[in-house]
């Protein structure tokens, strides 16, 4: 918890909308990168949490440097919310990728016996 509503400082970034669209960027990156992998739930997290680095170490300063923009605040908020979305959706997906493959792979093997009996 504390990791997305209350990280370190890190390095402040040049500017308040510098550090938004870093750490916007950043967000799209780690989608990516998941969205190009097919692992479970751990690997996805941790690859997805990988790729916001170093942008995200750095969060916390970009707080501090927005701080008192009312309208940077809340898009900080709502950027804030969509990172937790993210990671929340990876292990969703993963989840029901794990299901949808036993699933499949129990189905195969009714069919493969079936087909045995019939041969």
């Amino acid at each position: 918890m504390r990791a997305v509503w209350a990280p370190p400082p890190g390095t402040a970034p040049k500017s308040c909308p510098a550090g938004v669209a870093s750490l916007l960027d950043s967000l799209d990156r780690a989608k990516a990168a998941v969205n190009q992998a097919s692992q479970g739930e751990r690997e996805s997290l941790q690859q997805f949490r990988q790729a916001l680095l170093p942008e995200w170490a750095s969060r916390g300063a970009v707080g501090e440097i927005c701080r008192g923009r009312r309208d940077s605040e809340v898009l900080l908020r709502e950027i804030d919310g969509l990172r937790y979305a993210e990671e929340h959706a990876i292990r969703y997906e993963a989840s029901a990728l794990a299901g949808q493959r036993l699933k499949v792979r129990e189905l195969t093997r009714d069919l493969r016996r079936e087909k045995a009996v019939t041969e």
